[in-house]
């Protein structure tokens, strides 16, 4: 199932976001983050996405915020794929500027 991500509000609010790459390919051992929030929260689970398009170097890619149940997710979220030799210094990054949204961080398998 592909997930709807839309943006969080203005006159665009409807139209589909696409994801946010910084044009490198994924390296193996990525690191995934997921950044949970409540849909009441979505403006600031915003505002941290385009923090962290603008921030750490490390990020390979960002999906749009997502609203719909996708695999095991069951709130919404956005995610950051992050370099694996970077993700100490992403994950205190985000640590330090999450606010207070749960941030899951996990290897992805290279299967």
């Amino acid at each position: 199932m592909q997930a709807k991500a839309l943006r969080a509000a203005g006159p665009d609010a409807r139209r589909p976001v696409e994801h946010h790459s910084r044009g490198r390919a994924s390296p193996r051992g990525l690191y995934q983050c997921h950044v949970y929030f409540e849909k009441e929260d979505r403006l600031g689970a915003a505002a941290l996405r385009d923090r962290v398009i603008g921030e750490p170097d490390c990020i390979v890619d960002i999906s749009p915020l997502i609203f719909e149940r996708v695999g095991p997710h069951t709130m919404p979220m956005f995610e950051i794929d992050i370099e694996p030799a970077s993700v100490d210094a992403a994950v205190a990054w985000l640590d330090a500027n999450r606010g207070g949204f749960s941030v899951l961080v996990h290897p992805v398998p290279e299967d």
